[in-house]
């Protein structure tokens, strides 16, 4: 009765990405799957934004329903806004370089330069700290492959453009981060010591689930929603004086495991590895200028990193929203067509004319 629920879910997102693969097989679909999350992140960054903003009591300004101190745009817990901030980051930063390589679209490159600082900024609002971290991480990366392609692609000239353009990109995330209020996510900050991180409860539950659950976890694993229920039971029969409700390990490695078992845990990893792989290989398979496609595997990299980094001391792959939009990134990278490249043998053959 516990895991009936959760493997229909598990059904759903499994036709969900296979889905998404057939679509992005289409460049028309696939621009447009890219689009509808940025634009869709884009408008939850802004609501979060404006919550704090209008210091907000609650998700929707309900005066009536209290959601909570560290909610973020429609996330209760603080940390999973942050995985979703890092998850839509690098899509809406991957639209705004695309602009930047077509003529004619200063309209979305405004727009989309303008989403993507938005979205940095709310990365430094929310006052998770791990995801303050993994934005930092993500956009040093991010920062560092777009000069690599102008570099790769543009004279010096050109170069001095991209320098000049990352200085007032860095100050305009800065001035945002200040202008929409990080006391919040500041005061965690500093309040953050050695033995507070150690002693808030995550080391013991995962002592419980090494001692007590996972090896008894065996093949198959004791079942979708059923984490509660079994690291209860483990906690009593070890006499472990942790307190307090885990519904979650708050470690989605860990968790993985002791529901799906070692043989289900090794199929979603890999199945999430080789995404990431195939989305760096199709980062750098044309060497040249970037085109759409090396720029969306480039973005879906750096954002299937950010969550699957953050899963190891969190539980964001355990909410539906987030598990939909890490299959629906991974559907998009999958589905693309692969280009071989081609030996220059190959590409004089096909230079020469044909005689008729």
């Amino acid at each position: 009765d516990l895991a009936r629920p959760w493997m229909l879910r598990t059904t759903g997102l499994l036709a969900a990405l296979w889905i998404t693969c057939d679509a992005a097989a289409n460049p028309v679909w696939r621009q447009r799957l890219w689009v509808t999350l940025g634009a869709t992140g884009t408008s939850i960054m802004a609501l979060g934004l404006a919550q704090r903003f209008t210091g907000a009591t609650s998700i929707f300004w309900d005066t009536y329903r209290y959601t909570g101190e560290w909610f973020f745009a429609v996330y209760r817990y603080h940390a999973n806004a942050g995985s979703y901030i890092n998850l839509v980051l690098p899509m809406i930063t991957g639209l705004a370089v695309l602009a930047f390589t077509r003529r004619g679209t200063e309209g979305s490159r405004v727009l989309w330069t303008l989403a993507a600082l938005t979205a940095a900024a709310c990365g430094f609002v929310n006052v998770s700290r791990a995801a303050n971290v993994i934005t930092a991480l993500l956009l040093l990366a991010m920062a560092v492959w777009i000069a690599t392609l102008r570099l790769q692609a543009a004279s010096s000239r050109r170069l001095l453009h991209a320098v000049v353009s990352g200085l007032v990109i860095t100050v305009t995330v800065v001035y945002l981060a200040v202008s929409f209020d990080i006391s919040g996510a500041q005061a965690r900050w500093e309040k953050t010591k050695l033995d507070a991180l150690l002693n808030d409860g995550r080391p013991e539950v995962y002592e419980i689930m090494i001692k007590g659950t996972l090896e008894q976890a065996g093949a198959w694993g004791y079942g979708q929603g059923t984490f509660e229920l079994v690291f209860n039971n483990a906690r009593k029969a070890l006499e472990h004086p942790l307190a307090g409700r885990w519904d979650y390990a708050h470690s989605d490695a860990l968790q993985t495991v002791q529901d799906w078992g070692y043989a289900g845990a090794g199929a979603w990893f890999v199945m999430l590895a080789c995404g990431l792989l195939r989305a760096v290989a199709g980062s750098r398979r044309r060497g040249g200028a970037p085109d759409e496609d090396s720029i969306l595997s480039a973005a879906g990299a750096f954002a299937l990193a950010g969550i699957l980094l953050h899963a190891c001391v969190d539980f964001p792959l355990q909410i539906l929203s987030l598990q939909l939009g890490t299959l629906v990134i991974l559907g998009m990278v999958a589905g693309m067509p692969r280009m071989e490249r081609a030996s220059p043998a190959r590409r004089r053959r096909s230079a020469r004319p044909r005689q008729e």
